[in-house]
């Protein structure tokens, strides 16, 4: 590789960072490996990288690169052209968004994204055929809609403008060559592509990928050699955690939904961006408890008009209007939804960028730690503390429903690191950690001997000499509980069963986002695990938020109100 080369590699790069208003951008090791085996080595490439690492920067880079270091930079043409193939609307609107306003981009798209017997390809406007004639700087691309329409295989991507423009093949989220092969066949064969464009280098790009996964990936794509490039998918700013859910009644979602529904009715716009993965049956209950629970609350501001655009949470799988799901991921990238809270399933989830997700909650168990790791990684990608927690049930784990024995052992074994088997299946090892234990996973959470953890146990008993506040801890005196049994008995015990899920379910939810990876949850907001008792065996008279404020060792008034809205709703019950 001469030097002339490498300064004119160097001498694109420039320009494209300038071309796409990113000039104060520096390229991560693996970010510049990868342009540069791609445009100087004409290499295969099969990228590994976590989720927020900047895997789409990569192949944004790659036109304008490719025409200054071809010398074909001419303001009069298109020059150098990238195909990237990708699996969802979401993703390639998502894209879009962000491109628009920097390079031409076109879009081919199946009629649906899996496969169907009567198959169509469209484009954004125009007829389909002459628009891309002539090819843009990059094309995103179903891969039906590049293999299952003749005219596009056999005469479009032969043409010479395509021939002499396209200088790379970019795939997209390269796990599902093997995951949607079933699902969506035409994944199965997008090595067919080689023998169309057999000169020029694919790129491969996936978060996460075992040892025979990339195998059977590279086979599938026909890959000659490539260039491996990866790093420890590790997220060590996310907090991984599971709880049993109940797994039969009406009202199962219930202990899950009441306090996350309470704090959004509290915070509103300050409310953490949460996404509640689950089946289409899941979202749809859970959309309408949120509505059913917030009432005309739901919408922000509260006296604005009943559009979808105005409320706080919605619902997106591939059955919700087109139209709808192209306006919430533009709105997210934008950063201009007021949309809080996201019913999803994995229609929205795969390569969807939006860096200020804060909460991953599953319903139900992934099928293999690829899937649950892919949809994990969508929170925290600005790098700030964010948190993942998977709710499951006997059901959940039946052996009907192929759970794969890793995601079981992720779930169930209460006795080992979470982070350390997603790791080790993907063949990595735990980096020495050097942040608090409990800002790792519920493990972790649970055996920490951290400065704020003791800390935390000593500004509980500190709070509690007020003579004003309810003492957590007496009432594991028999003779105390007795006294105030006849108080507490306003509430059923199903409702004090409620009341205790509710409860633990919150707290959960302040784990692993903000300050709680800074301090222990009991220090900064004063709800302790001996509190939830106590709120309990004191619910009868906590009918106010005043009186919750006055008689609970509460030091966060956010949380003061969820839990006093968490109380009414069970007092409403």
């Amino acid at each position: 590789m001469s030097a002339e080369s490498i300064n004119l590699f160097h001498s694109g790069l420039e320009k494209a960072f300038e071309r796409l208003g990113k000039q104060n951008i520096e390229l991560k090791e693996c970010q510049y490996e990868a342009v540069k085996a791609v445009v100087v080595g004409r290499k295969d490439i099969f990228c590994v990288l976590p989720a927020g690492y900047g895997k789409s920067l990569i192949y944004q880079l790659l036109p304008f690169v490719f025409d200054a270091y071809l010398g074909r930079e001419n303001t009069n043409s298109t020059g150098n052209s990238v195909i990237v193939i990708s699996p969802l609307n979401a993703l390639m609107v998502d894209q879009i968004t962000k491109l628009k306003k920097h390079m031409d981009v076109s879009v081919l798209k199946a009629s649906r994204e899996a496969t169907s017997p009567k198959h169509s390809m469209r484009s954004e406007r125009g007829s389909i055929y002459h628009q891309i004639a002539h090819p843009n700087q990059i094309i995103f691309a179903h891969p039906e809609a590049l293999l299952e329409d003749k005219k596009m295989f056999q005469n479009i991507l032969k043409s010479k403008s395509y021939q002499d423009s396209v200088k790379a093949i970019v795939i997209d989220e390269a796990h599902l060559v093997e995951e949607w092969k079933s699902f969506r066949p035409c994944y199965a064969k997008i090595g067919m592509l080689t023998s169309i464009f057999s000169k020029i280098p694919f790129l491969a790009m996936t978060v996460t990928a075992t040892l025979q996964m990339k195998k059977d990936i590279t086979t599938s794509l026909g890959l000659i050699d490539p260039k491996h490039i990866e790093i420890s998918p590790d997220r060590p700013n996310i907090f991984f955690s599971s709880l049993p859910r109940p797994d039969r009644g009406d009202d199962k979602l219930q202990p899950i939904l009441t306090p996350l529904i309470a704090e959004l009715k509290v915070k509103r716009l300050d409310f953490p961006l949460t996404l509640v993965y689950g089946n289409l049956q899941v979202i749809g209950e859970c959309f309408l408890f949120a509505s059913n629970m917030l009432g005309p609350l739901q919408y922000e501001p509260v006296q604005s008009s009943k559009h979808s655009a105005n409320r706080l949470f919605t619902q997106f799988h591939a059955q919700y209007p087109e139209h709808e799901r192209e306006r919430i991921i533009q709105d997210l990238v934008s950063g201009q939804s007021k949309l809080r809270l996201l019913f999803v399933t994995v229609a929205f989830g795969i390569g969807v960028d939006v860096h200020d997700i804060r909460r991953i909650i599953h319903i139900g168990v992934p099928r293999t730690i690829e899937e649950y790791f892919q949809e994990a990684g969508r929170c925290g990608r600005d790098g700030l503390p964010a948190s993942s927690t998977i709710y499951y049930n006997s059901y959940d784990l039946a052996s009907s429903r192929n759970i794969s024995p890793p995601m079981k052992e992720l779930v169930t074994v209460a006795d080992k690191c979470k982070r350390e088997i997603i790791l080790d299946y993907f063949g990595y090892k735990v980096a020495n950690w050097i942040k608090p234990e409990h800002t790792c996973c519920d493990f972790h959470q649970q055996k920490c001997s951290c400065d704020d953890c003791v800390l935390s146990s000593a500004a509980e008993m500190l709070e509690n000499a007020d003579s004003g506040v309810l003492d957590p801890y007496v009432i594991n005196d028999p003779d105390y509980m007795e006294a105030v049994e006849e108080r507490s008995l306003s509430l059923t015990t199903k409702q004090k069963d409620l009341l205790k899920a509710y409860l633990l379910n919150y707290r959960q939810f302040l784990h692993g986002y903000g300050k709680s990876c800074v301090g222990n949850v009991g220090l900064f907001t004063g709800f302790s695990l001996e509190l939830v008792d106590t709120i309990i065996a004191h619910a009868s008279e906590l009918t106010s938020l005043d009186e919750v404020k006055a008689k609970l060792p509460l030091f966060d008034d956010v949380v003061a109100s969820v839990i006093f809205e968490i109380l009414r709703s069970i007092k409403n019950t």
